[in-house]
């Protein structure tokens, strides 16, 4: 991440006076005062209990400043506004914006996370790729994703989770994806929506921040038919769709299978999950510029999320 304070408290529309500081660089984000260092960091944290001990900590640790909602004295470096988690949400948004990054994302009630590290291992045969670490897919992680990928990176992989109505909007606005898919609709979080058509009508959010002519790749669920938009590229895949995936046949360590455009040996990590989204592939070969042999190659040498703590939604 490349800005300074004074271009950030811009963004986020800082209600103090910023110009008093020096304008220095800010090279690194965190929400989590145990993760600052000395040197070029921000800290960015909502309001809580423990919230003036956590600002503490952060420019003991050598933050170098620090959003807040309240105001601080003025020797501790601060950018003053109504909500901080929007404030780093806002800077993302701006930052994705600032990079011309090419944003892909990835929802769906299962495989999501699996998806992304294949279509991220993919395109990391061609282009300088930058995914979601760990299970970072809800409001906080996909910013802080975002303000950490590499300075050089090409495109973008974020994976996008939802327990509520209004998730996937939120994030499809932040990131405005130019390619998106959505794995499947399943009934994770039913508690919450009430029924699969309220899950699906969630996870078509994702088209919400997508400009005009992107691409939407989405299973051939008729449960999705009255979500679909009419300013996209929709391309349906699985069962009754012209994408699918055939002769799936699972071995001890590997599955094979046949789709439109090639056939091969996958290791077995629990990759059934997603085999039926697999006709993804095509498509975003060709909109993307990977060679078969390239995906082929991607495929072949997997690097699966490996699943410790993770900050997610599993929806």
């Amino acid at each position: 991440m490349k800005l300074t304070l004074h271009e950030i408290a811009k963004v986020v529309g800082a209600k103090n006076d910023v110009t008093a500081y020096e304008d220095v660089a800010i090279n690194q984000i965190e929400f989590d005062s145990r993760k600052i260092t000395a040197g070029d960091r921000l800290f960015a944290t909502k309001r809580c209990a423990w919230w003036a001990w956590f600002i503490q900590t952060a420019f003991d640790n050598g933050a170098l400043a620090t959003f807040t909602e309240k105001e601080l004295p003025a020797d501790q470096v601060h950018i003053l506004v109504d909500d901080a988690l929007e404030a780093f949400q806002k800077l993302a948004a701006y930052y994705l914006e600032k990079t011309e990054v090419d944003v892909i994302a990835v929802t769906g009630s299962n495989g999501k996370t699996t998806t992304k590290d294949m279509i991220h291992d993919i395109l990391a045969t061609t282009y300088r790729t930058y995914k979601t670490q760990g299970n970072y897919n809800n409001e906080i992680g996909l910013p802080y994703t975002a303000l950490h990928m590499p300075d050089d990176t090409e495109k973008i992989v974020l994976e996008m989770g939802q327990d509520h109505m209004g998730d996937i909007h939120l994030l499809s606005n932040l990131a405005k994806p130019k390619t998106a898919v959505v794995t499947l609709i399943g009934e994770a979080h039913l508690e919450f929506f009430g029924s699969r058509d309220k899950i699906a009508q969630g996870k078509m959010q994702m088209q919400d921040g997508m400009p005009d002519g992107s691409l939407l790749l989405v299973p051939c669920d008729p449960i999705v038919d009255p979500f679909l938009p009419s300013n996209l590229e929709v391309v349906r895949f699985g069962d009754g769709a012209e994408l699918t995936v055939s002769e799936l046949t699972e071995y001890k360590d590997h599955l094979t299978f046949s789709t439109k455009f090639l056939t091969d040996k996958l290791p077995c990590q629990s990759l059934e999950n997603t085999m039926p989204q697999m006709p993804w592939l095509l498509p975003m070969s060709q909109n993307t510029c990977v060679t078969v042999e390239n995906i082929l190659s991607a495929l072949a040498n997997l690097q699966l999320t490996k699943k410790p703590y993770r900050m997610e939604k599993s929806g």
